[in-house]
């Protein structure tokens, strides 16, 4: 029992002691501590690697992604950016057909068979059509939608009336009378 704890003393004793190795012999008979290397500059990035990038992200015109910034935060912001459609604006004028109009005066109506089989109910000043036009009118005969052109400023060119009609009843005669 006391041979086995000896080695286990002796093996504890050296552990350290064969760590700290790499001292060189003095010619006192000494070991002198390791000599350690010059510390080294750290590498510092290099300047036009920095502007490259810079003038590549003025070139292609592309916003870098905050990592720490939210995703849900991005999508909100890009969601404000687009802007919100209704289901009358998702085709040509001439996809929708006027169904019956609803006359009451100044506040007629008119239903609307939308090109996706949706029928919806449209009055003066709602937006139809992929251009931005508005009904101007509901009348016994249809509803007029004015579509706007404009420039690059924002300043109306040109505007362009286009008349949805209702279409007219069939009248068919008996058949096989006698």
């Amino acid at each position: 029992m006391k041979r086995i704890s000896f080695f286990i003393l002796a093996a504890l004793l050296a552990a350290p002691l064969a760590g700290c190795g790499g001292g060189e012999e003095t010619s006192e008979g000494r070991f002198a501590p390791p000599r350690r290397p010059a510390p080294q500059k750290q590498a510092q990035p290099e300047a036009p690697a920095e502007e490259e990038e810079r003038k590549l992200l003025l070139e292609t015109g592309e916003k870098l992604r905050n990592p720490f910034q939210s995703h849900l935060v991005v999508m909100r912001e890009q969601q404000v950016d687009e802007e919100v459609r209704g289901p009358l604006e998702c085709c040509e004028l001439t996809a929708f057909t006027v169904r019956a109009i609803i006359s009451a005066g100044e506040g007629s109506s008119a239903l609307v068979l939308a090109p996706d089989g949706k029928r919806y109910i449209v009055k003066r000043g709602d937006v139809m059509g992929v251009k931005g036009g508005r009904v101007i009118r509901v009348d016994a005969e249809g509803i007029t939608v004015r579509e706007y052109k404009t420039d690059v400023d924002g300043k109306v060119v040109s505007t362009k009336d286009v008349v949805l009609k209702v279409p007219e009843k069939k009248t068919g005669g008996k058949k096989g009378g006698r």
